[in-house]
């Protein structure tokens, strides 16, 4: 009688390893996150075929109900530092702008990590510098360490302006049919669901409040809020071994003008998003 072989699941981190965990990891390559499931062919598929679509490397991100929010805050981030100059410096303004029109530094106490976040904003991309002590070559390492603490307040600053954006994103394009890209407006989905009687208390209760993760059209409000390209890589628990789904949200045809827009690549296990980077993509350590 032949050994019966059990699959781990390719979930999220434990609630015992969230707390232990800091906000951001190091860089790893994507080896690492295959051989945490070493006894899941099929996911172990999914990493390598992964690689075949020119991934090599992922960054945990804390799963605190945040993860979605803090991966595409801090990806988008790195984008920025490591553009040439003149992209860098449109790619910063267009980031503090939108930070600004929040007004969360009049929000919960976070006004100095606010001004702290905005100050390093407008100073990489004046300067390509992170930080009043740094210097463009240590940018990429001092905005991980920058974040990298759970007490960050940073961090905290950066997710309040994130839900901030997607909340407001949601309510101004509410009865706009095409702003989902779904084919129905963001309150005809809300609607749908049935538990949220209206785009401001769908935000209110799902968006706004610390801990409590993305939604699928949240996603798509946030890279159009920012501007973004967001690609999630769908590492799901299907038996398939074929190329993993992809799922696109943003402005992937770049602004009128041509620019060429921001992208971050985001992995999705179920109940989790940890950052991806493809070959060659400069990062922080």
């Amino acid at each position: 009688m032949g050994t019966q072989k059990h699959e781990q699941p390719p979930v999220g981190p434990s609630a015992e390893a969230t707390e232990a965990m800091p906000n951001l990891g190091p860089w790893e390559p994507l080896d690492s996150l295959a051989s945490e499931f070493k006894f899941n062919e099929t996911f172990g598929d999914k990493v390598r075929s992964l690689q075949g679509q020119g991934y090599s490397g992922w960054r945990r991100v804390r799963g605190d109900g945040n993860c979605f929010y803090r991966a595409v805050g801090f990806g988008l981030l790195e984008a920025v530092a490591a553009a040439p100059g003149a992209r860098r410096e449109a790619w910063a303004g267009e980031l503090w702008k939108a930070f600004e029109a929040t007004h969360v530094r009049q929000d919960n106490g976070q006004g100095s990590a606010f001004a702290e976040l905005q100050a390093n904003l407008e100073r990489l991309g004046s300067t390509g510098c992170w930080g009043d002590a740094g210097t463009s070559e240590d940018a990429l390492t001092l905005l991980h360490e920058s974040f990298r603490d759970s007490l960050a307040p940073t961090d905290a600053a950066l997710l309040q302006c994130l839900r901030q954006l997607a909340a407001d994103g949601l309510v101004a394009n509410a009865g706009d049919a095409e702003a989902s890209g779904a084919g129905l407006s963001y309150q005809d989905i809300i609607a749908a669901m049935g538990e949220h009687g209206s785009v401001e208390e769908f935000c209110a209760q799902e968006v706004l409040c610390d801990g409590v993760e993305a939604q699928h059209i949240v996603m798509n409000a946030l890279s159009s809020a920012l501007g973004v390209n967001l690609r999630i890589m769908m590492l799901d628990r299907s038996s398939s071994s074929e190329e993993v789904p992809v799922i696109d949200f943003g402005p992937r045809s770049g602004d009128g003008e041509g620019q060429e827009r921001p992208m971050v690549h985001v992995q999705f296990r179920p109940g989790h998003y940890d950052l991806l980077y493809l070959s060659g993509q400069v990062h922080t350590p």
